[in-house]
């Protein structure tokens, strides 16, 4: 049978070789593989600033990648996150990815297995969701491949919405730790702040004030007051006593008039200087020293507001945005499998090889001659 066979033509023995399993390659893809369909979509990383930067000097420029080194790593670290665990499982409990993967049965390449373990999953996944970046531009490249156009379509669409979710997670987190010890500064200026108002509304609550300053100018405009009415009543007492006598009604009333405004100007001045802790001068002392101390607690808490809206102007300068370039479409056409392709790709490579091993047995026989 052999020799039979080594005896025939040999265009005849690249037709069986090459030509047979060619066409069973062909048939298998044409009839039998699963169609694969692709949705692509296409996105890029901006900062806020690149926003800024494509006003004034063009949209072109941003597109371009000019100045976006930060956007580059933003863009890896989407793909890293687009490809890992986290996110497939997330796609695996929307889409249900591994029923869908599981489901052609006379797929040899393509297909996942029915108990695969969840390494094999993921591994599988990844080669069914293509994400790259083009260079330089930095622009992210999603191609999602699934065994019915619904599916690409849906798969790319989630593909899309978890990245601009993870720009956003990304964007909180590097707020958060922007502007943590300066709201942390803003707290504790802010705690200050009330406290030192509370300690200030006790102290006039405790001491019956309002305003000790202005009630001190009010106790020393009576005491001037009263000096005033005294002078009056001494000098209208030495002119009667000119011309009354001691015991006379007039100049006793003014006497006791006088001794009247005498205790009334005791009573004030030790309202003012006593040596208790209650005198109007202690009293507008301490006021003074908590005021002070309220009015720097109002300063810190305005230089640490102040910083906390610096923080966050910085920070939204920082902000990343994701810019959709081009959203997933519905595939009408499905990318795989090619059946000529992979038919003349057989029939060259078994071709090469049977060229190779007529080369080989040529040159044995010769040598065994």
């Amino acid at each position: 049978m052999t020799e039979r066979f080594n005896n025939l033509p040999t265009n005849v023995m690249l037709a069986i070789v090459a030509g047979v399993p060619s066409l069973v390659v062909f048939l298998y893809f044409a009839f039998a593989a699963p169609q694969v369909y692709q949705s692509e979509a296409k996105v890029i990383v901006r900062l806020s600033r690149d926003a800024t930067a494509a006003m004034t000097g063009g949209v072109a420029a941003s597109l371009l990648g000019l100045g976006t080194t930060d956007a580059m790593e933003d863009s890896r670290i989407l793909v890293a996150y687009l490809q890992s665990p986290e996110f497939i499982d997330l796609a695996e409990q929307r889409l249900q990815l591994r029923e869908h993967y599981a489901t052609p049965k006379f797929a040899i390449a393509h297909r996942l297995e029915q108990h695969a373990s969840q390494e094999d999953f993921w591994q599988f996944v990844r080669s069914m969701l293509e994400v790259r970046i083009e260079e330089p531009s930095g622009l992210v490249v999603i191609r999602a491949k699934a065994y019915t156009p619904e599916k690409a379509e849906a798969l790319g669409k989630l593909t899309l919405e978890q990245s601009e979710l993870a720009i956003n997670r990304l964007n909180e987190r590097m707020v958060n730790s922007q502007t943590k010890l300066a709201q942390q500064t803003l707290d504790q200026a802010q705690r200050d702040l009330i406290a030192r108002r509370q300690q200030l509304l006790k102290f006039q609550a405790d001491n019956a004030v309002v305003n000790p300053s202005s009630e001190l100018g009010t106790h020393v405009s009576g005491l001037a007051s009263l000096d005033s009415r005294l002078l009056q009543k001494r000098a209208e007492l030495r002119a009667k006593s000119q011309y009354l006598r001691e015991d006379a009604f007039e100049i006793r009333a003014i006497n006791q008039e006088i001794r009247a405004l005498e205790e009334q100007r005791q009573k004030e001045t030790e309202t003012l200087i006593s040596s208790s802790d209650k005198n109007l001068s202690r009293i507008l002392q301490d006021y003074e020293d908590i005021k002070m101390q309220a009015e720097f607690a109002v300063q810190t808490y305005s230089s640490a507001f102040a910083l906390v809206e610096k923080a966050k102007m910085e920070a939204s300068r920082q902000e990343k945005f994701l810019l959709t370039v081009a959203a997933p479409f519905l595939p009408e056409e499905p990318v795989a499998p090619r059946p000529l392709r992979n038919a003349l790709t057989t029939f060259v490579v078994i071709s090469i090889l049977f060229a190779i091993s007529r080369l080989v047995g040529a040159t044995v026989k010769d040598h065994s001659i």
